[in-house]
């Protein structure tokens, strides 16, 4: 019996422990004034203030080229095999009107040196010319990649040549590639649908140093570093407030300090007079933003 009283009281005591706890975390400010908010902190670091734009695009080759039938006929015979290397000329495929013909069928030969990427057809198969899609091989220079991608027009307003470009391959494990912005179309291109009022602008990203394992086709993100302030103090946007044209924070012991800003990235913003380095500061409390509608 005194086992099961002693238990009881243990059990009275955790319960009014976990309720004081409860309560500190979730009452305003404990006499402060202040809300619950506090407990978010940003820190004053010192670095490059980096801008970007990011979009999704497609890996593709430096060149490509798909065989197609000049005229309907059958497949004589196919010279190549998937993976293997080209030179410029080699013989690729060769179409005979008829498989018994005693003819002399000249073969079709690779435009340019590369890497056979896709045979679809076989020999003896029948292929016509009249279907723009029935590939039957194709090759592909390896040489040199490129991701191809779309950017919205207030983007690509953004963007330059020769920007240097921060690559993620969802397929490569092996962390960020580097790249460099090589054409972004001037005229946007046509849309259709709900899409007709949103214009859009190829970009091109050369990738450089593409590893071997990369592949065509592949989907990718990148980011366009349009522009970058080095060696600068700076703070996420979210822990800045703002009274009309004045900036300020709040401290880690609740003081407001007006501050003013300099550049501005999408992530942060400059600091140019009003704190240091490693000084730690609130965030902005939205919530109360939100009730005062401001």
């Amino acid at each position: 019996m005194k086992s099961f009283a002693k238990s009881k009281w243990i059990l009275v005591i955790l319960f009014f422990l976990g309720a004081g706890v409860v309560w500190q975390v979730y009452s305003p400010g404990l006499g402060s004034g202040r809300s619950s908010h506090r407990g978010r902190f940003g820190v004053v670091k010192r670095g490059d203030l980096v801008s970007r734009v990011t979009i999704s695009g497609m890996i593709e080759p430096a060149r490509r080229t798909v065989f197609l039938a000049p005229y309907s006929g059958y497949i004589q015979k196919i010279f190549v095999e998937i993976g293997q290397k080209v030179p410029r000329g080699a013989p690729v495929i060769s179409i005979a009107t008829s498989l018994q013909s005693p003819e002399t069928v000249y073969p079709i030969r690779a435009p340019f040196s590369g890497t056979v990427v896709a045979i679809n057809k076989k020999e003896g198969e029948y292929v016509s010319d009249k279907d723009s899609k029935d590939i039957i091989a194709r090759i592909d220079d390896l040489e040199r990649f490129f991701v191809v991608a779309k950017a919205p027009e207030t983007d690509a307003a953004r963007i330059k040549k020769e920007m240097e470009v921060d690559i993620k391959v969802n397929a490569i494990k092996q962390g960020s590639l580097k790249g460099v912005v090589r054409n972004i179309e001037l005229a946007a291109e046509d849309a259709d649908g709900w899409r007709s009022q949103q214009s859009t602008f190829k970009v091109q990203v050369e990738i450089l140093d593409p590893p071997p394992d990369i592949r065509s086709g592949q989907s990718a993100i990148i980011d366009i570093v349009t522009e970058r302030f080095t060696d600068v103090l700076y703070l996420g946007h979210e822990f800045v407030n703002r009274d009309g044209n004045q900036h300020f924070v709040i401290d880690a012991r609740g003081r407001r300090r007006d501050i003013k800003i300099g550049n501005q990235s999408d992530m942060a913003v400059e600091i140019t007079e009003g704190l240091r380095e490693g000084e730690r500061v609130e965030q902005v409390d939205f919530l109360k933003l939100l009730e005062s509608g401001t």
